[in-house]
């Protein structure tokens, strides 16, 4: 079976984004991890070139390909049970000159699977801080997850 022409599932997305992120990581030859445990809740997150995506993934979630077009894309767990929740995310990434880029994430469901994704354009060996706001469901707090990478045009 070809899973290019299949409809992603769950386990294929989670499946492609984390081949996506290993791909990405080891072509900026940054060893990190890319998660923070926060409270009881764990984040995953990862900022990859939107034309690592195949088309139909990318036309699947409305996702525009482009070497100069990065997406982020942000999982939510709560630790106790391994199972992705719902949360507002929002947040926004800064250069080095201070410029701002706002991130708009847009939720996809899909099974057991909760992601939060955004796109924003960038220029080549653009050393990026980012700066996320958290609020898992039924939670009264934001908690902020901070991080810094390097993007690449493709």
């Amino acid at each position: 079976m070809n899973i290019f022409k299949a409809k992603p599932s769950a386990s294929w997305l989670t499946y492609s984004f984390m081949l996506l992120s290993l791909a990405f990581s080891t072509a900026s030859l940054n060893a990190k991890d890319y998660h923070k445990v926060v409270d009881n809740y764990t984040v995953h997150y990862s900022v990859v070139n939107s034309d690592f995506l195949t088309p139909a993934v990318a036309s699947r979630y409305g996702i525009q390909r482009s070497k100069a077009l990065a997406l982020v894309n942000i999982s939510v767990l709560k630790n106790d049970s391994g199972k992705a929740v719902s949360a507002g995310v929002s947040g926004n990434a800064y250069n080095l000159a201070g410029q701002n880029k706002d991130l708009a994430f847009k939720e996809i469901k899909e099974e057991d699977a909760i992601y939060y994704i955004s796109t924003f354009r960038f220029s080549n060996e653009e050393r990026l801080t980012f700066k996320l706001k958290i609020r898992p469901d039924g939670t009264d707090e934001n908690f902020e997850v901070n991080f810094e990478q390097k993007v690449y045009v493709n």
